[in-house]
């Protein structure tokens, strides 16, 4: 039995130690199980029209006020306590936002400053976001640097570079 407050690395741990597994028997992951306690069916509540997707589109998020919902079972998390974290999440969503926009933002400045974008000018610059930092927030540089504005040059690949040499012959 899981004990109260606990965080969902260790709900994750106490899952396995459990034997509990996820989809196609993997384990449950810190961010499966983040995802299972912020959806309503654990305060009992079917919910439907969270997203819109319009034809060839991607999904976008609506407005609270749009869902529908309707109770379909007992909670199994009590109403008050989905409702604290969840209040919770917003308020580390929104910091996220607003880390990443000064992420952007400090990018956009450099890319008009020095016309590319690259690992080194980002480390390089003085009061500015590591190169590391901008990776743990986005995922990828590549990535930052689409969102940015910056799309860098094409560098040949290993196969085309392998093929000149081959093309040159021996030294």
């Amino acid at each position: 039995m899981c004990k109260h407050h606990q965080t969902f690395k260790e709900i994750a741990r106490h899952l396995s130690e459990e034997g509990i597994k996820g989809y196609g028997e993997k384990p449950l992951y810190i961010g499966t199980i983040r995802n299972i306690v912020s959806i309503e069916l654990c305060i009992g509540q079917m919910t439907y029209i969270m997203t819109t997707v319009e034809l060839q589109g991607r999904p976008f998020k609506n407005p609270d006020a749009l869902w529908t919902r309707f109770p379909a079972f007992e909670p199994v998390v009590p109403v008050e306590q989905f409702s604290k974290k969840r209040k919770s999440y917003a308020l580390v969503v929104r910091r996220t936002i607003g880390v990443t926009r000064k992420l952007f933002k400090s990018l956009q400045r450099l890319l008009a400053e020095k016309v590319r974008i690259s690992q080194i000018l980002i480390n390089g610059r003085k009061g500015g976001p590591s190169a590391d930092t901008v990776v743990n927030h986005i995922g990828a540089l590549t990535a930052a640097y689409e969102l940015a504005g910056y799309v860098p040059p094409g560098r040949p690949s290993f196969w085309h570079e392998r093929e000149a040499l081959e093309r040159e012959g021996p030294y």
